[in-house]
């Protein structure tokens, strides 16, 4: 399992926890930023439905094994010019 203290610094969690509803809310799920926000702390959200607590902490696990990725001596640097190479072909986009 991924460290979830690299992925929720407090600096960076309500920029995610957005992004997280955001993102989670397109396939569906109807939790609120204050109930996300509770699951990625570790807390249990009475009544919130079984699949959209799922989606949230895949969606936590999945960015924070990105995250770990990017920040990887080793596969970081292939896995920003493989990304950044792909963005330019789809958008024309320069980084």
């Amino acid at each position: 399992m991924i460290s979830k203290s690299a992925f929720c610094s407090p600096e960076r969690r309500p920029i995610i926890v957005s992004r997280i509803v955001q993102t989670t809310h397109i396939e569906g799920t109807r939790l609120t930023l204050e109930e996300a926000a509770g699951l990625l702390a570790g807390r249990e959200v009475p009544g919130a439905d079984a699949d959209d607590v799922r989606e949230v902490l895949s969606f936590r696990d999945a960015f924070a094994f990105v995250s770990a990725l990017l920040n990887n001596a080793t596969w970081g640097p292939w896995w920003r010019k493989d990304c950044s190479s792909v963005g330019q072909a789809r958008t024309g986009w320069s980084t």
